[in-house]
């Protein structure tokens, strides 16, 4: 209430551009209302306590701190072209992409989320040693992103887009398939200087949740009511951090002071790939196969114990920053590309939690720089808009 209290009166709730109200959207969905869920069951002060001077926190840094002016982002409509080397490139990592996906797919045999009943541990393992493939396909999608801005054959970029998402849908993993077309959404928005009203961000929420729910019933093969799954699942799915959180409160205390932000990193190395999440699992000795999402507040108790709030301040003056360099940025499209993807990761580290985004946010973010640094090269050839 507090923070879509200070949206409405800065104007600011239909601007999704804004990296601070896209964190504060997913806040509200996945954490405020996973709270009001939770507590309706389990009431525990302790969890209520960190979640709402953290909220303060962030509020206080948006938009007490550095505040946000009430205007509309103005952008230049002299968007900037590519060049022969920047539109090569990019037209053959998408079809190295295209490419992955084959070998993958005739690798594994067949299509995980058309398998339905496959556990989350199955999952796992169906792309454990393909991460090379998976990152291909993942550097394919951000070049078609990419590339569609740059040039008129739109439409035939935007089906080899939806062609690669749909081939990492086929993974079995949903999250990554509706980051790409949140994504794509959200760089459109800012392009174009477009904003949403209240009611449009509210009906793309709820076909957003629909179609996890939807995504979700179809992978686990489920043959009952579909309306009844949707309302379990909606429930489970807004709420299933908040929980892990609760969970984290009583069964964790060793306190990592930052290291898990970088253990990710360590599936680079030899040895068996155990990500953030499944680590986390295991630490707790929670009964559940998969992984484990903690909120962003739980990633900092993690790491900080009731330190927490120290990095809940320097998070948000990092979401700051982003903000003001997707306003700085959004003439360049390439640029707007690698701010707002920074944005929708920190945003996504709501229920994640900032270790289980800062491999693949590291990742992207030197590859769009690999491509601006292909953009500045000789041999200009303007690209029309």
């Amino acid at each position: 209430i507090l923070g879509l209290t200070i949206m409405l009166n800065n104007g600011l709730i239909n601007d999704l551009r804004r990296a601070t109200n896209l964190f504060n959207m997913f806040f509200f969905a996945f954490c405020t209302t996973g709270l009001a869920i939770f507590n309706f069951i389990n009431f525990n002060e302790q969890l209520v306590q960190h979640f709402v001077v953290s909220f303060v926190i962030f509020q206080f840094v948006f938009y007490f701190l550095y505040p946000t002016k009430n205007t509309i982002i103005k952008l230049s409509n002299n968007r900037q072209g590519g060049n022969v080397i920047l539109k090569n490139s990019l037209i053959i990592i998408i079809f190295f992409g295209l490419a992955s996906a084959l070998i993958f797919y005739s690798k594994i045999g067949f299509i995980p989320i058309l398998s339905g009943g496959l556990s989350p541990a199955e999952r796992v393992a169906v792309v454990a040693g393909n991460g090379f493939y998976l990152q291909f396909i993942r550097f394919g999608i951000y070049s078609s992103i990419i590339y569609f801005f740059l040039t008129n054959i739109k439409k035939i970029v935007f089906v080899l887009f939806v062609t690669l998402n749909l081939t990492m849908l086929g993974t079995g993993f949903r999250g990554e398939f509706i980051q790409f077309f949140f994504l794509f959404f959200l760089c459109y928005l800012v392009l174009n200087r477009i904003s949403l009203s209240l009611t449009k961000i509210s009906a793309l929420g709820l076909l957003t949740l629909f179609f996890v729910v939807l995504l979700e019933y179809i992978r686990t093969d489920q043959n009952g009511d579909l309306i009844f799954f949707g309302l379990i699942n909606s429930g489970h799915s807004l709420s299933v951090a908040v929980y892990n959180f609760n969970f984290l409160l009583s069964r964790f205390d060793n306190f990592q002071w930052g290291l898990t932000f970088f253990h990710n990193f360590s599936m680079f190395l030899p040895g068996p790939d155990i990500d953030y999440t499944n680590w986390l699992t295991k630490q707790v000795k929670m009964n559940f196969e998969g992984g484990i999402t903690p909120t962003i507040i739980g990633d900092f108790y993690v790491n900080f114990s009731n330190y927490l709030y120290v990095g809940i301040f320097f998070f948000a003056l990092i979401i700051k920053k982003v903000e003001n360099q997707i306003i700085k940025n959004q003439a360049l499209v390439i640029n707007t590309v690698l701010w707002v993807n920074f944005s929708l990761l920190l945003s996504r580290s709501v229920t994640g939690g900032f270790s289980n985004q800062s491999l693949q946010l590291f990742i992207t973010s030197v590859f769009i720089i690999f491509i601006l640094i292909l953009k500045k090269l000789r041999y200009q050839s303007h690209i029309s808009p």
